[in-house]
């Protein structure tokens, strides 16, 4: 695991406590049964600093002190990233992907990684800080020759044709 440009070995890591059934911001009920200590820091992991968030071998982070106006991946991006993967969206006949509404780029990574024949991607958002937060998530894993485009602009109007367009309700509309 990578944590701002740091390599982490297990031993750097400590697991607190697990959270059995996470709720779309997070589950302040679960987090205020945890210990006082185990508590406190949770709850500042939320306020300040850089989150790393794994699901189905992607690997996204999002640094507060960057990232301003960013959406990080929340529960309903990791269910469907889940769904794109159980219905195998993510294929090799997918040569060309987008995403609209970025944020902090964890579906398209996820279609650089599991699109094995992918030659274009192009990324969208109104906030230019999204753009550079995907951007950091995607290049390490952007396979030779991939053609990342990056648009600053809302909606779909100037994304040419894909094989596969993700848009992430509800944060759009």
């Amino acid at each position: 695991t990578k944590h701002g440009g740091k390599r982490l070995r297990r031993t750097d890591i400590t697991l607190e406590g697990e959270i059995a059934t996470p709720t779309l911001l997070y589950p302040t009920a679960e987090i205020g049964g945890f210990s006082s200590v185990t508590r406190d820091i949770v709850f500042n992991l939320y306020r300040y600093g850089n989150y790393v968030t794994e699901m189905e071998g992607v690997l996204v982070e999002w640094d507060a002190a960057l990232d301003a106006n960013v959406w990080g991946p929340t529960i309903d991006t990791v269910f469907f990233l889940a769904t794109l993967r159980k219905h195998r969206f993510f294929h090799p006949g997918v040569r060309k992907a987008a995403e609209v509404g970025v944020g902090c780029g964890m579906l398209a990574k996820a279609a650089t990684i599991f699109c094995r024949n992918l030659s274009s991607l192009e990324i969208t958002d109104i906030e230019m800080n999204a753009l550079r937060c995907a951007e950091r998530n995607i290049r390490p894993v952007l396979g030779e020759g991939v053609c990342l485009s990056l648009l600053h602009a809302p909606g779909i109007k100037r994304v040419g044709p894909v094989d596969l367009m993700m848009v992430n309700p509800p944060y759009l509309p």
